[in-house]
C-alpha cells in the first residue's frame, strides 16, 4: 500500500512538471481579424442593416439582405 501511495505522488509530481506551460501575454499571437469591425449595409427593399459579408448585390449597385428581397425589388 505504501508503494501505491508513493507511486501516485510521483505520478502527480511528474504530471505537474511536464505539463505545457502557458506563454506570457507578450509572446501570444494577436487575435484573429474575426474580431475586427465589419461595415454595415442597408437593404434596399426593407431597410434592415446587416454585415457587408452577407450582402447580396444587384446589377443596379444596390444591396439586399436576402434573395427574396432582391427578386422582389427587381420585379418592380
Amino acid at each position: 500500500m505504501k508503494f501505491l501511495i508513493w507511486g501516485v505522488i510521483l505520478a502527480l509530481v511528474m504530471f505537474w512538471l511536464l505539463r505545457p506551460k502557458a506563454k506570457p501575454v507578450a509572446q501570444r499571437k494577436p487575435r484573429a481579424a474575426v474580431d475586427a469591425p465589419e461595415a454595415m449595409l442597408q437593404c434596399a427593399e426593407c431597410g434592415m442593416h446587416f454585415p457587408s459579408s452577407e450582402a447580396l448585390p444587384a446589377a443596379t449597385g444596390e444591396v439586399f439582405c436576402c434573395e427574396e428581397h432582391r427578386r422582389h425589388h427587381a420585379s418592380r
